[in-house]
Formats: structure tokens, sequence, C-alpha cells
């Protein structure tokens, strides 16, 4: 999970200026997995709820204080396809 992140991060900061490229000829010792190009994120820990976009949880009747736990750079950007995260 911990790489997901760290891709959803870098894509907030630099947007699609940067390619995933695949290196797997090169670290062919290195585990891999396809990358997740889309996700649910919900405001509680037993994931009862969740949401498909920004605006969807903006719109809920969720509690005020557990909204803003939550920002856009939570949910999947737009342009995940581009990101080629399937070649982790």
């Amino acid at each position: 999970m911990r790489l997901h992140l760290s891709l959803l991060a870098v894509n907030q900061i630099l947007g699609t200026a940067f390619e995933l490229l695949d290196v797997s000829s090169r670290l062919v010792e290195l585990d891999r997995r396809p990358g997740l190009t889309s996700w649910r994120p919900t405001v509680d820990r037993s994931c009862a709820r969740t949401f498909e976009s920004y605006e969807e949880l903006l719109s809920s009747s969720v509690d005020e204080h557990l909204k803003v736990k939550i920002t856009e750079g939570h949910f999947p950007p737009q342009d995940a396809a581009l990101l080629n995260l399937h070649r982790w």
C-alpha cells in the first residue's frame, strides 16, 4: 500500500510529467504487482461507506469533522490509466 500512496503523492506534485518505465529485465528478482488505477476511499475504519469521487463525499451526509480528513488527493486521479501503474 505504501507504494501506491507514494505514486499518488508523486502524481499530485508532478502531474503526468513523469512516466513509469518497465525495468523488469534489469531487476528480475524484484517482486511486482500491477498498480491500482481505481479505488474508493472511506471515512471510517469499518469501510461501511465508500465514495466514488471527492464531490460525492462533499455532498454526502457524513459529519463535517470526517469530511475534512479526506482530501481530493485520496481519490484516484482522472488520468490514472496514463500513469502506467500496471508496470509495477
